[in-house]
């Protein structure tokens, strides 16, 4: 191979590595090649193009970019995945009865009667009402015995000590005062804690809740 074979070689394998023209003319100068060759050699490699250009880099490049113009379809796709998701989400978490509410399987007045739950050897209360900051209710003693009512708390109002005797089939008028004021027309659950003792001398405490609208 002749030295301008070699010379143009050397420039090619160069231009191939990255290495920019100017660069490859200041080593070829240090080196000692006169600056009107090495311009020749430049100028024809120019003209023919180097051998294996930078195609792999420009391939990568152009990879990279593909790859690049691909991240945000991708990304947009997961974003609104996860919004899809959240959505769906906050639906069945705080609007359960949405999608069945115009079958008629969700009816709101199941939430808004009064209701009592617990209770289970005195009996629910028959009549209850919240009205302002004050709480009434009517027991009648369901209990095969009779009992001393010793306690009943009511939440968020005062607590009563009635310490009276509570017969089967008796009637028992409860007034709490003091309570959490509720608008009238507002909805409001009350938890009631009944201690008493029973017939054999024993501390009984019973539970239950009631539920309705304000008057």
């Amino acid at each position: 191979m002749s030295s301008d074979e070699q010379l143009l070689a050397y420039i090619r394998s160069q231009l191939s590595s990255g290495q920019s023209s100017e660069s490859i003319r200041q080593v070829l100068i240090q080196k000692g090649w006169q600056l009107d060759v090495v311009n020749r050699a430049m100028n024809d490699v120019d003209e023919t193009g180097p051998v294996n250009p930078v195609k792999g880099t420009a391939e990568t490049s152009k990879t990279g970019k593909k790859s690049q113009e691909k991240k945000p379809s991708r990304m947009k796709f997961l974003l609104i995945l996860v919004v899809a998701v959240v959505v769906v989400l906050v639906i069945f978490m705080f609007i359960p009865g949405l999608g069945l509410f115009s079958l008629g399987s969700f009816n709101p007045d199941r939430f808004t009667h009064d209701t009592a739950t617990g209770f289970s050897n005195i009996g629910l209360p028959e009549h209850w009402e919240y009205s302002g900051s004050s709480l009434t209710m009517v027991f009648k003693n369901s209990a095969p015995y009779s009992m001393t009512i010793a306690k009943v708390t009511a939440s968020s109002c005062d607590t009563l000590y009635p310490d009276r005797e509570f017969r089967t089939g008796d009637t028992l008028d409860l007034r709490f005062t003091g309570c959490e004021y509720i608008q009238s027309g507002s909805y409001y659950f009350v938890n009631i804690d009944i201690s008493y003792i029973d017939d054999m001398k024993f501390d009984v405490q019973e539970r239950g809740m009631i539920t309705g609208k304000a008057s």
